[in-house]
């Protein structure tokens, strides 16, 4: 630490001020140890190390890099969440209805509204951070990783509530042709089907999924033209719904209310968010499109689901009564089927069933694919435990995450009973959450983070606006159905809890340790409570060489020393562009707040020696210097790297150091 003796801190020159610039000489005492002699705490001080990148060793990486990646255009992306929120209309026009009635259309129209209105909140915020992880990533970059995480919570729920009511509705239209199906139990086996295919391998496949969107589309098609030509052969039955209205009974808060206007349209628009879940999908695949595509996308999802949503409310009450064996009420858990049987006969309902769980099926199978690359992304950036990204050998497939993923889903349906509008609930809860959260991240992205260029700025009436609907769709559904929501908060801590405790981890292995020092301690050795544990933001002046006496790493706590080791000894990089107080400081800062460990590497990266980037390396180096003093607890290491600032330099030190890229920040 004899270079360390003497820290020279230069501010940034203003210019035109006045102000000159100023050095101040600090005095290091020798004498006084900052770091403890604790496993708890980083065990030796800051190094600096200048480094050259070999050419021999960029090479490879740029050869690796410039392998042709294949992007998804407009209408393959399209298909990809497009199946994913089409899929939609098999199970919500039967729900919006039995909450509306005839004003089923105008709940959609509200909704087709507010995905406009999201729409531009979407592009804003992906056009600003393409990357993947939807409202995660959004959040990630505008707020503290534990905000972040509450959003990836209802993003893990959202799958699995898809998977589930997909795999739910799939079978119900399966018990029309095969009216014995015990559909708990078939459901079940829908999803173990999928998660044995995910375990072997199988992945989504953009062609299949541009086909049966197409297919899903021309058979919507089909249907609607059917139902227009007996409406207008028929047109009593419409006339008979528009002008005898009598509005669907509602459930206020577990009581019976006679329906109304008001509670049609208030808890039918509640319902018909139901019909656009999934919106969110493109944005969480944004990296595998092409430039310019997912504003097209977000477009064309809005007008189909728009088109098909409103066409098939209005249908249905031109095809179907409310009333009896044929009416709506009977055939909620599959409408589409019993309007095509109506409306044309036994081909078109046989061909709508068939469509309808090839599509729902085409969803449960996005919905594993899906938290397969979420997980993955989480567990990269330590929100998850690490050990469900391990690959099995035989396949290379992440077993862990597909099997608990298949549990989780499957104690939903067992404990619902397949009942399908509870499983719409606890989805719809989800996906409005997550929208509402994806609105809070453009703000903060407004206000926060104004610097980042952007193709397109969502007018703070859109945002305000759509959180207005969303948050009155999540009431709705509140009210309507308070049930529900003990579901969804129930599956929500739970994931939270997992969530929380990656977080939370090295707190909980020195909880741990104490217990157990505590445990198997004398107790006529053992400590008053206070001395038990010792605030990580204090630091004693009268013994910082040792740990608290319960704290001690001994024979019986081993193990669990060795992991917070593990968690604490592994490092954040942290990419410095100029010499500034202020930044490092505010990268300090945000390392001490998000991540566990007592390692942060700050890397400055210069093209060429010259004498000005010379001098900014040397002010580096003594800036870090000092706050490697006002942080004890903290290891700030300096590593000055000659060489281009690009993907190839980033790759290259993530290879050198051992250093997975999501530990690294600008």
């Amino acid at each position: 630490m004899a270079d360390y003796e003497a820290v020279n801190t230069p501010m940034a020159t203003v210019a035109a001020t006045g102000l000159r610039k100023r050095v101040l000489n600090i005095t290091v005492d020798e004498e006084w140890t900052a770091n403890p002699k604790s496993y708890l705490h980083q065990t030796q001080d800051g190094t600096h190390e200048a480094v050259e990148i070999p050419s021999e060793d960029r090479q490879p990486i740029i050869d690796k890099l410039a392998q042709p990646k294949v992007l998804l255009g407009q209408w393959m992306a399209t298909a990809v969440c497009g199946n994913d929120v089409l899929s939609s209309c098999s199970y919500s026009s039967g729900v919006v209805a039995l909450q509306a009635g005839v004003l089923s259309f105008a709940g959609f129209c509200v909704v087709s509204l507010c995905l406009f209105m999201y729409r531009f909140v979407y592009e804003e915020v992906v056009t600003a951070i393409p990357l993947n992880g939807g409202s995660y990533n959004a959040l990630l970059n505008t707020t503290s990783k534990r905000f972040a995480a509450v959003a990836s919570c209802l993003s893990i729920l959202c799958y699995m509530a898809t998977a589930v009511i997909s795999a739910t509705t799939g079978v119900n239209y399966m018990t029309i042709l095969l009216p014995n199906l015990n559909v708990v139990w078939t459901t079940v086996g829908v999803l173990g089907a999928f998660a044995i295919l995910m375990l072997i391998g199988i992945k989504e496949s953009a062609i299949v999924s541009t086909i049966m969107f197409f297919t899903h589309i021309i058979t919507l098609t089909i249907l609607c033209v059917a139902s227009i030509i007996y409406t207008i052969k028929n047109p009593d039955i419409i006339t008979s719904n528009f002008h005898n209205v009598t509005y669907p009974e509602v459930n206020y808060m577990g009581t019976t209310l006679k329906g109304d206007i008001w509670t049609a349209l208030f808890f039918g628009f509640s319902a018909a968010m139901l019909g656009v879940t999934g919106f969110e999908t493109s944005s969480n695949f944004i990296e595998e499109q092409q430039p310019g595509v997912f504003g097209k996308t977000m477009r064309n999802m809005w007008a189909i689901t728009s088109l098909f949503n409103i066409s098939i409310a209005v249908l249905t009450f031109g095809v179907l009564k409310m009333e009896g064996d044929d009416g709506i009420i009977k055939n909620s858990n599959y409408v589409l089927a019993q309007m095509g049987l109506v409306a044309c006969g036994k081909w078109a309902q046989t061909l709508v069933v068939l469509d309808a769980f090839f599509v729902l099926c085409g969803a449960v199978l996005t919905s594993f694919v899906g938290i397969n690359g979420l997980v993955r992304r989480l567990a990269s950036d330590r929100v998850m435990p690490q050990f469900l990204i391990q690959k099995n050998k035989l396949r290379g497939t992440c077993h862990w995450i597909i099997i608990s993923f298949f549990l989780i889903a499957s104690s939903l349906v067992i404990i619902l009973d397949a009942d399908q509008t509870q499983m719409a609930g606890v989805y719809t809860y989800s996906f409005m959450s997550m929208m509402f959260l994806f609105a809070t991240g453009c703000i903060l992205l407004k206000l926060k983070r104004q610097d980042i260029p952007r193709q397109v700025h969502a007018p703070w009436w859109c945002i305000i606006f759509g959180m207005t609907l969303v948050f009155i769709g999540f009431l709705g559904n509140l009210l309507g159905n308070p049930k529900t929501l003990m579901y969804f908060v129930s599956y929500f801590i739970f994931v939270l809890l997992v969530v929380f405790g990656m977080l939370e981890r090295v707190f909980l292995l020195r909880v741990l340790v104490v217990v157990t020092n505590l445990l198997f301690k004398d107790k006529a050795h053992r400590l008053p409570a206070e001395q038990v544990l010792i605030d990580n933001d204090e630091l004693s002046k009268t013994n910082v060489q040792a740990s608290p006496a319960l704290e001690q790493e001994t024979s019986k706590v081993s193990a669990l020393v060795r992991n917070i080791k593990a968690i604490k000894n592994a490092p954040v990089v942290f990419f410095i562009k100029r010499a500034d107080l202020v930044t490092l400081n505010k990268a300090i800062l945000y390392v001490r707040a998000n991540e566990s460990t007592h390692i942060l590497r700050f890397v400055h990266v210069y093209p060429e020696q010259t004498v000005e980037a010379l001098e900014t390396v040397e002010q580096l180096k003594e800036m870090i210097a000092m706050y490697d003093r006002v942080y004890p607890k903290l290891q700030l290491d300096f590593y000055s790297i000659v060489g281009e600032f690009d993907p190839v330099t980033v790759e290259w030190i993530s290879q050198t150091y051992g250093i997975s890229t999501n530990s690294m920040f600008l």
